[in-house]
């Protein structure tokens, strides 16, 4: 099939865009790395009156260290995020999980925005915004406002977004220098979305957990924080005993729908099997990087 046509609007300025926001609304769909757009496009699942593409704004693709954190634009491409030596420095696991996104050219051309504006529940970075306690600037030609991750997700592909506003950054706080992390997931062909996937991130100190961070996607409608299980186990002993009792009760906390053909019993299974290798996977660290 072949799109239904549309206006085709290439402004060159933040502010182009956000006039043409103002004036089309819902009408409007933004295109950045084209690879969830342009197959919706495709099968006509989108039909937007003007379609706004925003590859000439390369001030929204920089990566850069801002203060206390890492900030991250929403065109910076998947293949720059698994590659860039400052995110590996400050947010390491943003660049476990990159390299795992999808093929090869899918990272050549995806976006981390792009992403999280379609929000699916299974998407990486949706999953890593929610671990990291991330922040999101939104702006339209009135206002800007910054969301948390747990905000900006309302729902399965659903987010916050409002109709005249441009997703333009993402505010990642610095992981600690003795963070370990790990992410874990199980598709079921290499490239496609994980059909449950875990990410860890915590801090020993003579031998305890002293801060730990989970988060899962595939065990509910969108990715979730398994807060009260990372403050039941700070203080424990960094063990792979203790590894098993926190995916134990990860897998307790959920209870996944049958979804895609997929039964929830599995979901829920694989959810203890996934925490515990990442939770095993990021103890055996030495907990030092390279700045």
């Amino acid at each position: 099939m072949k799109p239904a046509a549309f206006a085709y609007e290439r402004p060159s300025s933040i502010e182009a865009v956000l006039a043409l926001l103002a004036q089309h609304g819902s009408r409007a769909r933004l295109l950045a790395g084209g690879q969830s757009l342009a197959p919706m496009l495709n099968m006509r699942l989108a039909q937007p009156g003007v379609l706004i593409d925003l590859n000439d704004l390369d001030e929204m693709a920089l990566i850069r260290d801002c203060g206390d954190g890492l900030e991250i634009g929403a065109l910076a491409r998947h293949r720059e995020i698994e590659r860039s030596a400052r995110v590996l420095a400050r947010c390491p696991f943003l660049s476990q999980v990159a390299p795992t996104i999808g093929h090869y050219a899918i990272r050549q051309r995806g976006t981390i925005g792009g992403s999280l504006a379609q929000a699916d529940p299974a998407a990486q970075f949706v999953l890593a915004i929610l671990l990291l306690d991330a922040r999101l600037e939104l702006i339209s030609a009135a206002h800007a406002r910054w969301v948390s991750a747990e905000r900006f997700i309302t729902g399965p592909m659903t987010t916050c977004i409002e109709p005249d506003e441009l997703l333009t950054r993402i505010h990642f706080p610095a992981q600690a220098e003795d963070e370990r992390c790990a992410y874990q997931a199980l598709a079921q062909r290499h490239g496609d979305y994980a059909i449950v996937a875990a990410g860890v991130t915590l801090r020993i100190q003579d031998r305890r957990l002293i801060a730990l961070r989970i988060a899962l996607s595939g065990a509910a409608d969108s990715p979730i924080r398994m807060t009260e299980i990372e403050a039941a186990f700070q203080g424990h002993a960094s063990t792979p005993q203790t590894a098993s009792q926190i995916a134990e009760h990860c897998m307790r906390a959920v209870s996944p729908a049958d979804s895609d053909g997929i039964d929830g019993d599995y979901r829920r299974a694989l959810v203890g099997v996934l925490v515990e290798r990442a939770l095993i996977q990021a103890m055996g660290q030495s907990g030092e990087r390279a700045a």
